[in-house]
């Protein structure tokens, strides 16, 4: 089957199919604490490299790394902390177009304190598939 167009079933609310393609998340992923992924997409593994710090190997290399990405992570209930992504890329760590470093500390205030490995993470990549 090949379109230029996708309409609804009563033949209104026409979408071009390259904006369908553009604009839907090339990469996305869910895992816990341990690096296990609960459900993916275009992920071959992800890889525990230290504390606070996890690989996501794609299935499907990007065309570029001119990426974006959204990220959440939360260690669990009553948990005081905030959490947050602080970096993909640090110091001799480089962007690739195959893989994505994610790197996960405690907040306290405004400072980043502590890595950590939360129970909860999610990513959602954005980009232009090789």
């Amino acid at each position: 089957l090949r379109v230029n167009t996708l309409k609804d079933a009563s033949g209104n609310n026409s979408i071009a199919t390259s904006f369908v393609a553009g604009g839907s998340a090339k990469v996305w992923c869910n895992w816990d604490s341990t690096q296990t992924a609960r459900d993916s997409f275009n992920i071959s593994t992800v890889a525990d490299t230290a504390q606070g710090r996890a690989t996501l190997s794609f299935t499907s290399n990007m065309n570029n790394n001119d990426y974006a990405i959204s990220g959440h992570q939360r260690q669990g209930t009553g948990d005081t902390l905030l959490k947050g992504n602080y970096g993909l890329n640090e110091g001799t760590d480089t962007i690739s177009t195959s893989q994505l470093l994610i790197r996960h500390a405690a907040t306290s205030a405004s400072t980043f304190t502590t890595a950590y490995d939360a129970d909860y993470n999610s990513t959602i990549l954005h980009g232009d598939l090789a």
